[in-house]
């Protein structure tokens, strides 16, 4: 077996908590909110989000807007110019 160096160790913890937990789906975690399944509004008037009777949190900012870093896993982001115009969607 080999022997790490003491001063390695915190690095190796690190490294350690930087794996998903077991069981968890990598390829979905970042699409908690189902986004993928409105990339058909990018590009549209926000109007078109806004009458979605979506059943999740949401929400809506211009993409200057300084908004809160809580991430909410289940809350739809939808991103707009100052036009209106949706630019992006996102989880959180």
């Amino acid at each position: 077996m080999r022997s790490w160096p003491i001063h390695m160790m915190p690095l190796i913890l690190v490294l350690a908590a930087c794996t998903p937990p077991p069981g968890t789906d990598t390829e979905t975690a970042g699409d908690s909110c189902n986004a993928a399944r409105h990339e058909a509004l990018i590009g549209q008037p926000r109007a078109q989000a806004e009458r979605l009777a979506l059943d999740q949190p949401v929400r809506f900012h211009d993409e200057n807007a300084a908004v809160t870093l809580d991430y909410v896993s289940g809350r739809i982001n939808f991103v707009t110019d100052e036009n209106g115009i949706i630019l992006s969607i996102a989880c959180g």
